[in-house]
């Protein structure tokens, strides 16, 4: 089981590579992300492509603990049906705020199944540049202290907490909540499709904070 120091560890890690690949340019290529050099993050990281402003992104990419949380394969699903619809629209604005600066944003968060909370965490989107130039794309992380017995979760959703614009050569990283809470339109239910089906093949079934346990179909 990870702890928090753990945790907040990989995530600083993951802070460093992006900085480092960033160099002097507004924010790293796409194509210079190498899987090998962030391993032992990959199950807890996503790719994010951007949408609309107000549908925010769609994974391209997604790992295995983060599919197994959600019973179902993320890739070409809206990130903003992982959260509870009050915090959507605020969501999709902490995105488009770390795309427009471009820097990382990082925030707070806790998952929930119904009124049962399940874990707290951190979510971070750190922007990339892709083929066309444009900052049109997000690494993502989500990191939570998940328990360490057998769990099911029906219905899994994500609210937010406080959330951290953090961009270069700034000490004090900059609330965002207040700045970006108003900035982009309520997304309504139509906008944000519900995530497919729960499948088997990616139970929510998680024996320990490290690894997820994918339950085989059974045919």
């Amino acid at each position: 089981m990870r702890s928090e120091d753990s945790s907040s560890g990989q995530l600083d890690s993951l802070l460093t590579y992006w900085r480092g690949l960033k160099g002097d340019h507004r924010a790293p290529l796409r194509r210079d992300i190498q899987p090998k050099a962030i391993k032992h993050m990959l199950p807890r990281i996503c790719v994010l492509e951007m949408r609309g402003p107000s549908l925010g992104p769609k994974f391209t990419l997604a790992g295995t603990a983060l599919c197994a949380i959600w019973g179902t394969e993320l890739r070409n699903q809206p990130m903003a049906a992982l959260f509870s619809a009050e915090w959507r629209s605020l969501f999709c604005a902490a995105v488009q705020a770390a795309v427009a600066a471009p820097c990382p944003v990082v925030a707070e968060v806790r998952l929930r199944s119904g009124d049962m909370e399940i874990a707290r965490g951190k979510l971070a989107f750190l922007p990339l540049i892709d083929d066309n130039g444009t900052v049109g794309k997000l690494l993502g992380y989500l990191d939570l202290t998940l328990p360490g017995r057998h769990t099911v979760w029906r219905n899994p959703e994500l609210d937010l907490g406080e959330i951290r614009l953090m961009p270069d050569g700034i000490k004090d990283q900059v609330s965002t909540r207040q700045a970006i809470g108003t900035t982009v339109a309520p997304t309504s239910e139509s906008e944000v499709p519900a995530l497919p089906a729960p499948n088997r093949s990616h139970l929510r079934l998680v024996v320990s904070q490290e690894e997820p346990v994918h339950e085989e179909s059974q045919g």
